[in-house]
């Protein structure tokens, strides 16, 4: 079986993609449930309208988690590089990347499922939104199916 090489850049993408992956999808639900129990939120203490509403709003918020994600992941990267690495047995040689580990998982994906939690906890208070809201028709199926 033929396998690429391990390169520095293979072994960063290894400990970077899990999280960063987890946080792009998770941000994304978190900024649209918080949107939402928001919008209903003011709608039902009074007219005033609500600030960071715009779909290009949205984005920010979801890039400034992302950029969150991204130091996080820097920082554990700074700490500990991982490098691809030859490990000898009399039987066999492997090239496999060092420095990525269960430790190194649990770092990355600690800041994705924060805000899984939280976008729950936000799908929790809009559930008695009215159903003819078209946004809040999935929001709950997609945070309790990710739970």
């Amino acid at each position: 079986m033929m396998m690429l090489k391990p390169h520095l850049a293979v072994c960063i993408l290894i400990r970077v993609a899990p999280g960063l992956c987890f946080t792009v999808c998770h941000a994304a639900i978190l900024a649209k449930t918080n949107r939402i129990a928001r919008i209903f939120q003011v709608s039902s203490n009074s007219s005033k309208k609500t600030k960071f509403t715009s779909p290009i709003s949205q984005l920010y918020i979801i890039g400034s988690m992302v950029i969150a994600e991204l130091l996080i992941l820097s920082v554990g990267l700074i700490i500990d590089t991982p490098h691809p690495e030859v490990r000898e047995s009399h039987e066999q040689r492997a090239l496999e990347c060092s420095g990525v580990n269960a430790a190194h998982l649990s770092a990355s994906i600690s800041f994705p499922i924060v805000l899984l939690l939280l976008a729950t906890l936000y799908a929790f208070k809009i559930r008695k939104v009215p159903d003819g809201f078209n946004e809040t028709r999935m929001v709950a199926f997609v945070n309790y199916a990710n739970c």
